[in-house]
C-alpha cells in the first residue's frame, strides 16, 4: 500500500435492489483484501472469483463488487465485510516498531469492533436503557428443542410453546374463520327467505303466548294458550336455562316435563306458533324453503332449530366468540354472531328450517376439536401468559407468538386463550352428548383458570415431550402421555414422602466409577448420575444400609426410579432392598431387575409373591421403572443399584468398562393398592422429603349455572390408586357428596343423612372413569362408564354447598391420585342421560 488506508465511521454493510441488469454494486467502506467481502443475492451466499469480483482493496473509500450475472428486478443484494479475526504480525522485543505495520493491526482491530458492533445492530439485545441485570442462560438444547422462546417474570428466557404446534393454532383459527362465514351466510339467506327484514323485525317484536308458573317439585304438566304448531316452536326455560326439547313433550295445549321441576324453580314457556304477522300456515309455508337454506350454507348437521331455542343461538355466538378469539377471527366470529341474531329474529317464521343456524354450532365444534388438538399450544400459552402477568409487553409477545396477538396484554391473552378453550371444552360437550353444559372446567385442554390451586412445594409431572418438568409452588400439574406426547388433565396427588434420602443415589459404591451431574436426566438438564462397571470382579453396586428410612410396618411402599443405558454395551440392571424392614420370607426381594436389550423387568428374584414390578418408557432412551410390596417390618433399610448377568443371572460377575447406566430421582413412597403406578418424583439430598398435597378448589358461589338445591355433575378422570377422595361438593369441611374410592370400590357419600351408594366395583389404578350424578331433595343417582343408574330416593340436602374440592375431601385430606380431564356443572338430569353422559 502507498498510502495507509483510513478507518471511517462507515458501517460495514451494503444492502442494494437488483434491476435485472444492474451487476456493479458499491462497497462504500474500508476493507484489506477482496477476501475480507462476503456477497449474497436473495438468500443465496456468492463465491468470490467465481460469482463476483472485487476491486478497491486497501483504500480509504472502499471498492466495487461486480457479480457475474445481473440479480433479477427487486432481488435483494447484500454485501458486508466479514474479515478473519487473527494477528498476522508480532512485535519482538528490542526490534523495529514500524508505523505500517502497527497501523495495519490497528485497522484489522478497528474493522473487528465495526463489524463486531454491525452483527451486534442486527440481533436481538437488551436495550441501552433497560435496568436490572442481564437475562439467564438459554435453556439447555433439549428443553428448547422444536419451541418458541418464551421468557417468565424475571424476564428470563424459558421454553415456550411447541412450533409444531402453531400449525394448529392456525387450522383452529382458519377453522373457526370459516364457520363464522358459514353462520353469516345462513343467517343472510334465512332473512332473504324470509319475505323481508321488516316483517322479521315485527315478528321478533310481537311474540305472543308466554306462560310462566313456579315449580313446586311434583306438578309435570303444564297448560298452554293455545296447541303449538310442533314442539320445536316452543322456548322452554327453567330459571332462565333453555330446556332440550327432549326434557317435555306435548299434547294439545299440554306442555308434560319428564321430571316435575324443583320447588321455587321459574318456568317460562313461550309459543312462537302464531304472532301478529305469521300463524301457524305460514310457518308451514315457510317450513318448506328449509332445502334452500340448507343449500346456502353447506351445512348437513340436523341440530336443534332455532325457533326451538333461542338460548341456542346465544350459546352458539358465545362459543364462536370464544373459538375465534384465538387470533384475528375475533372480529369475524364477531360478524357472525350478529348474522345469527337477525336470524333470531326470524325464529318463530324458521321453526322447522333452523338447519341454516347448525353451521354456527357445528364450526363451533369444528373449532373445538381444532382446539383439542392444539391442547399443547393452549397450556403453554396459559402459563406464558400468567407468568408475564407483571409485564404487559413480554406477555403480548409471548401471546402473540402463541395465538397470532391473542391480546395486547398478558390479561387479554390470559382471558382469550382461556375463553376459547372453554368455548372448545363446551362445543364438544354439546357435540358428544347434545346438549351444553352451563359450566365446565377443560382440563384437558389447559383450560385452568376456574380453579385456584394450592401446594406448598415444588411439582414434577410428565411433559410433552416425553420427558419431566417441574412445577413451581402453588401451580397446576398438566401431565401428558409419554407414548403419544397427548394431554391428560389436571394431575392431583395427596400428600406424599420420599423415604429414599438421596434420590439421585450417593457417591462410592464397589466395582464401578459413579459420577454426580454426568448425563442429561429426563428434566432435559444435566442432573443425571451415570454408574459404570470396572473390569475388576466384584458386586459392581452401589448402595449403603442406611438410605432409606422411617417405613411402618404394614404399610405398601412402592420403589421407582428412572434408568439409562449410559454405554456402548446393553447391560442389566437390579435395584433391590436388601435389608429389614423388607426381608419377606423364602424369595420375596422387594425389587427389580431389568434389561435394557428386551426391556424386560422382573421381580429382583424369580418367585416373589409379594412383589409386583412395572416398566414406562420415556423420551431419550430413559425408563421408569418401580416395584411395590408390604412392609413387613418398621425402621430403616437399604436399597443396593447393582449390575447383573440378566433377568435371571447372577449378582456377582466381571465387569465390562463399556456398559454403565444413568439414574436420577429414585424414591419409595407408601401407596395403597398393589398396582398403583408410581408417584411423581420427590427430590431429596440427606433426608426423606415431603411433598404437599395439590388442592384443587372451586369457588361455585361464583358459577352462578350451580344451584345447591339441585345440581348435576360429570367428572372424567383417570384414577393412579385404588384409596381416597376423587372430588367433594359442600360447605366448610361437611361435604353434600363425595365420590371415594374405598379398596377399588367408588362409592358416592354425604356428610348428612348416611348417604353411601357404591357406584363401581373392581377399579384398578390406571382405568379411566366417567361419572355423572345427580343430587336433589329425595332425587339422588350416579352412573359410571354407562352403567344402569344407582339410586336413593330418601337423601335429603343441605342446600348451601359453595365449594368443590378435586382430588381431596374439604379438608383437604384424603386425597386420591388422580388425573382429571374434565368437570361439568348441569341441572338435574334424568337417570337416562346420566348414563348416556357416563358412557361417553
Amino acid at each position: 500500500m502507498t498510502e495507509h488506508i483510513k478507518i471511517n465511521d462507515t458501517a460495514p454493510r451494503a444492502e442494494y435492489a437488483g434491476d435485472g441488469s444492474t451487476t456493479s454494486f458499491p462497497a462504500p467502506f474500508a476493507f484489506m483484501k477482496a477476501a475480507d467481502l462476503k456477497v449474497w443475492v436473495g438468500a443465496t451466499a456468492q463465491q468470490l472469483d467465481t460469482d463476483f469480483t472485487v476491486t478497491g482493496a486497501g483504500t480509504t473509500a472502499g471498492g466495487t463488487v461486480t457479480l457475474a450475472t445481473a440479480p433479477a428486478s427487486g432481488q435483494g443484494v447484500v454485501i458486508t465485510r466479514q474479515a478473519a479475526i487473527a494477528r498476522t504480525t508480532d512485535f519482538l522485543p528490542g526490534g523495529s516498531l514500524r508505523a505500517d505495520t502497527l497501523n495495519d493491526e490497528l485497522d484489522r482491530l478497528t474493522l473487528a469492533l465495526q463489524e463486531a458492533a454491525a452483527a451486534r445492530a442486527r440481533s436481538l439485545h437488551i436495550a441501552d436503557h433497560d435496568t436490572g441485570s442481564a437475562p439467564g442462560a438459554l435453556p439447555s438444547r433439549d428443553a428448547r428443542a422444536s419451541r418458541v422462546l418464551a421468557f417468565d417474570a424475571a424476564g428470563d428466557p424459558l421454553p415456550g410453546p411447541a412450533t409444531s404446534t402453531l400449525s394448529d393454532i392456525g387450522n383452529a383459527v382458519s377453522s373457526a374463520t370459516g364457520s363464522a362465514a358459514a353462520a353469516a351466510a345462513s343467517a343472510l339467506a334465512a332473512a332473504t327467505d324470509a319475505a323481508s327484514v321488516a316483517e322479521i323485525a315485527a315478528l321478533a317484536q310481537n311474540i305472543p303466548a308466554t306462560v310462566t308458573a313456579t315449580g313446586d317439585g311434583v306438578t309435570v304438566t303444564f297448560a298452554l294458550a293455545a296447541p303449538p304448531a310442533d314442539d320445536t316452536a316452543l322456548l322452554v326455560s327453567l330459571d332462565g336455562i333453555i330446556q332440550h326439547t327432549s326434557t317435555y313433550s306435548t299434547s294439545g295445549p299440554t306442555l308434560s316435563f319428564t321430571a316435575a321441576p324443583p320447588d321455587g324453580v321459574a318456568v317460562e314457556i313461550r309459543d312462537l306458533s302464531a304472532t301478529a304477522i305469521i300463524d301457524a300456515s305460514e310457518v308451514s309455508a315457510l317450513a318448506a324453503i328449509t332445502a334452500d337454506i340448507s343449500a346456502v350454507s353447506g351445512v348437513s348437521a340436523n341440530l336443534p332449530a332455532i325457533a326451538a331455542n333461542a338460548a341456542d343461538i346465544t350459546t352458539v355466538a358465545d362459543d364462536l366468540n370464544g373459538a375465534n378469539s384465538i387470533g384475528a377471527a375475533i372480529t369475524a366470529a364477531g360478524s357472525a354472531a350478529s348474522a345469527a341474531t337477525g336470524a333470531a329474529a326470524s325464529e318463530s317464521a324458521a321453526a322447522a328450517s333452523a338447519t341454516a343456524a347448525a353451521a354456527s354450532e357445528a364450526g363451533a365444534a369444528t373449532a373445538g376439536t381444532a382446539a383439542e388438538a392444539a391442547q399443547t399450544a393452549s397450556v403453554t400459552a396459559r402459563t406464558a401468559a400468567e407468568t408475564a402477568a407483571t409485564s404487559a409487553s413480554a406477555s403480548a409477545t409471548g401471546a402473540a407468538a402463541s395465538a397470532s396477538a391473542a391480546g395486547s396484554s398478558a390479561a387479554s391473552a390470559a382471558d382469550t386463550v382461556a375463553d376459547a378453550i372453554t368455548a372448545a371444552a363446551r362445543g364438544s360437550f354439546r357435540n358428544r352428548f347434545g346438549l351444553a353444559p352451563p359450566w365446565i372446567a377443560g382440563f384437558d385442554l389447559g383450560e385452568v383458570s376456574q380453579v385456584t390451586l394450592t401446594r406448598a412445594t415444588v411439582g414434577f409431572t410428565d411433559n410433552d415431550a416425553g420427558g419431566i418438568g417441574s412445577q413451581a409452588i402453588d401451580a397446576l400439574r398438566l401431565p401428558h402421555d409419554l407414548a403419544t406426547g397427548e394431554p391428560l388433565g389436571l394431575l392431583l396427588e395427596p400428600q406424599q414422602t420420599n423415604h429414599v434420602i438421596h434420590s439421585d443415589l450417593q457417591s462410592g459404591g464397589t466395582g464401578v466409577t459413579n459420577t454426580a451431574d454426568d448425563a442429561i436426566g429426563p428434566d432435559g438438564a444435566m442432573t443425571a448420575r451415570t454408574i459404570f462397571q470396572t473390569a475388576a470382579d466384584s458386586g459392581h453396586f452401589v448402595g449403603t444400609a442406611t438410605n432409606t428410612t422411617g417405613i411402618v410396618s404394614g404399610t405398601r411402599y412402592l420403589v421407582a426410579m428412572y434408568v439409562k443405558q449410559a454405554g456402548p454395551v446393553a447391560s442389566q440392571h437390579a435395584h433391590y432392598a436388601y435389608s429389614a424392614p423388607f426381608n419377606h420370607p423364602g424369595s420375596d426381594w422387594f425389587g427389580w431387575r431389568w434389561d435394557f436389550a428386551t426391556e424386560t423387568i422382573a421381580p429382583y428374584k424369580a418367585g416373589s409373591g409379594n412383589v409386583t414390578v412395572g416398566s414406562r418408557k420415556l423420551a431419550g432412551g430413559w425408563y421408569l421403572l418401580w416395584a411395590s410390596t408390604v412392609a413387613i417390618a418398621s425402621g430403616t433399610t437399604g436399597f443396593v443399584t447393582q449390575f447383573t448377568d440378566g433377568i435371571g443371572g447372577p449378582t456377582s460377575f466381571a465387569g465390562d468398562t463399556d456398559a454403565g447406566i444413568a439414574v436420577k430421582g429414585c424414591r419409595c413412597i407408601a401407596v395403597s393398592s398393589a398396582s398403583a403406578l408410581p408417584p411423581s418424583r420427590i427430590d431429596t439430598d440427606g433426608s426423606q422429603v415431603t411433598r404437599s398435597p395439590d388442592l384443587a378448589t372451586v369457588d361455585l358461589s361464583a358459577v352462578t349455572a350451580f344451584r345447591p338445591d339441585g345440581f348435576s355433575v360429570v367428572v372424567e378422570a383417570t384414577i393412579l390408586d385404588d384409596h381416597g377422595t376423587l372430588f367433594a361438593i359442600g360447605t366448610g369441611t361437611s361435604h353434600e357428596v363425595a365420590l371415594e374410592m374405598q379398596s377399588g370400590d367408588l362409592h358416592m357419600t354425604s356428610s348428612t343423612g348416611g348417604l353411601d351408594l357404591t357406584a363401581a366395583s373392581g377399579l384398578s389404578p390406571g382405568d379411566r372413569i366417567v361419572v355423572a350424578l345427580r343430587m336433589a331433595t329425595d332425587d339422588v343417582a350416579v352412573s359410571v362408564n354407562g352403567a344402569t343408574a344407582v339410586t336413593d330416593s330418601s337423601h335429603g340436602l343441605q342446600v348451601n354447598a359453595d365449594t368443590m374440592q378435586l382430588g381431596a375431601d374439604l379438608s383437604g385430606g384424603g386425597g386420591l391420585p388422580c388425573t382429571i380431564g374434565q368437570v361439568a356443572i348441569l341441572a338435574p338430569l334424568p337417570d337416562a342421560t346420566l348414563e348416556a353422559m357416563s358412557n361417553g
